[in-house]
């Protein structure tokens, strides 16, 4: 359970603090922590770490009636002496998921190499409390350590942003 905090967690954080950026190429370019990552400019970024987030980086509100940012986001959660490996850690949230959300259904869990590093790839969509969510992660397991990338949208709006959050996703280097 506690390897799967961090579905829960990341499904509500509402970025609020823009960061200093680099432009490049109409995206900004942020570099925090071990993270060098480009978004779009219409998207607000949070570094302040408040969240226990390493970053957020939330799209904008469409109209009036939007209330909820989609938003992409990193985690980093320590699993120092729990004798985990990238592929239990995996199998662990994926059979947490149907805990937190209600009606989950997972459409993708595939092990594949982003950022020059292996992790899995997961797309689902679920019911937390009443709030219909969807969300694609990127998972690594690296010292000990899980690097989860996600991007978390309202069901109704994951396929509007979902190529802008993809390329965030992609954009992502790791420092070391």
């Amino acid at each position: 359970m506690l390897t799967s905090f961090l579905l829960l967690i990341s499904t509500f954080l509402m970025p609020s603090v823009p960061a200093d950026t680099t432009k490049n190429d109409g995206w900004k370019k942020l570099e925090v922590k071990e993270y060098i990552v480009e978004y779009p400019a219409a998207w607000a970024v949070d570094t302040s770490g408040s969240s226990g987030m390493d970053f957020i980086i939330s799209s904008p509100f469409t109209d009036e009636e939007d209330i909820y940012n989609d938003f992409v986001n990193i985690a980093v959660m320590p699993m120092y002496g729990l004798g985990k490996t990238l592929d239990t850690y995996v199998d662990e949230v994926v059979r947490d998921i149907p805990f937190f959300y209600s009606k989950a259904i997972i459409t993708k869990n595939k092990k594949e190499t982003k950022a020059g590093k292996p992790c899995y790839v997961l797309t689902y969509a679920g019911i937390l409390n009443t709030f219909p969510i969807a969300m694609h992660q990127y998972i690594w397991f690296e010292h000990e350590k899980t690097y989860t990338l996600t991007f978390t949208a309202e069901q109704g709006s994951f396929e509007k942003w979902f190529t802008d959050a993809e390329r965030i996703m992609n954009s992502l280097q790791f420092k070391k």
